[in-house]
């Protein structure tokens, strides 16, 4: 997934390789991308979760108000979706939204992909070991910006801080962009820069993005070394 994010578009177009070649192994096109979605989604709670705390226990070290009220609404949000996805009652509410369009072809495509994501409400044990996982990963990934900022002489920035920008660029990332390059540069100069020199920031940027390309060229290896196992169809994939 990492591998194919430097083609497509957004941090996270490599979740459609993932879906695909998922589903091509098991046979099950619509679990698959259910899973990755899931798996996506997962992540994107503790990207909303990390800040919320943070700001909570250190919330007067972030002077920029904007920047708390998009990090508030993201985590709303994430509650909302997460709610409505394993609450198959409440969801029909809101059916009436895409009522109008019962005639097209990608209705009943919809319906069957909520029943999928809708599944996972009765497996709760993997839900919170996802979460779990996810939190650590999320926080290394968080813990690594620090430290690429103390290798350049930044000091006397607090983890706290980290743990406050890094999940909200990462969101940020998922924005239309290829890999989310530029933006995730942007985000992090400009959430940064009350905190080191414009240049400190930009070069933590640098370093995170240098980091998840070599990521990636991890998955290029084995993609090009098993490629038999990854060939390609365009009737599969439709």
């Amino acid at each position: 997934g990492y591998f194919f994010n430097n083609f497509m578009p957004t941090s996270i177009g490599g979740d459609l390789a993932k879906a695909y070649y998922a589903g091509k192994r098991s046979n099950k096109k619509a679990a698959a991308f259910a899973a990755v979605f899931m798996d996506r989604f997962f992540a994107m709670i503790p990207f909303t979760l990390l800040p919320v705390i943070t700001l909570l226990f250190f919330g007067g070290s972030i002077e920029n108000a904007p920047l708390r009220v998009v990090i508030y609404a993201l985590f709303l949000c994430s509650l909302v979706m997460m709610w409505l996805l394993l609450h198959k009652d409440t969801a029909r509410y809101l059916a009436f939204i895409i009522e109008p369009f019962k005639s097209s072809l990608w209705y009943s495509k919809l319906q069957k992909g909520y029943g999928f994501l809708n599944q996972y409400s009765r497996h709760r044990y993997i839900l919170v070991r996802s979460f779990i996982l996810s939190v650590l990963a999320q926080s290394s990934s968080i813990v690594a910006c620090y430290f690429f900022a103390r290798a350049i002489g930044v000091v006397g920035v607090g983890l706290n801080i980290y743990f406050i920008v890094v999940p909200v660029v990462s969101v940020m990332t998922m924005l239309p962009s290829l890999n989310g390059l530029g933006i995730r540069e942007g985000g992090f100069v400009y959430m940064l820069k009350s905190y080191m020199l414009t240049e400190q920031a930009f070069a933590v940027s640098i370093l995170f993005l240098v980091s998840l390309t070599l990521v990636s060229v991890l998955g290029g290896i084995i993609y090009a070394f098993k490629k038999s196992k990854f060939s390609f169809k365009v009737e599969e994939a439709q």
